[in-house]
């Protein structure tokens, strides 16, 4: 079974012609405070194509020879700052999803 981002990444690069890129990024959460964040809201284009909800995750698309290529950049983990926002999704699962 095909997973619905997929097809939506494959819909949008139909819309491509050679040589486009799109460049979609997750987005963060703003400062409330000097120590404190808004609650993130994922962009809604980002999680369409991708169905990730994380912070600082950007998806690049490019058509190149009739083909579509699609790298995900996410963020590394950090182990200093998991402890207070959250444990970041790891490359594996971020791939699997």
């Amino acid at each position: 079974m095909e997973n619905v981002f997929f097809k939506h990444r494959q819909k949008l690069g139909e819309m491509l012609v050679e040589g486009d890129m799109a460049i979609v990024f997750a987005g963060f959460a703003p400062k409330s405070t000097a120590d404190a964040h808004y609650d993130f809201k994922t962009n809604k284009n980002f999680f369409y194509l991708t169905g990730l909800k994380q912070e600082h995750f950007k998806l690049v698309m490019i058509k190149r020879q009739n083909a579509l290529e699609e790298t995900l950049f996410i963020e590394k983990p950090d182990k200093k700052k998991k402890k207070w926002v959250g444990r970041k999704l790891k490359k594996e699962v971020a791939t699997e999803i």
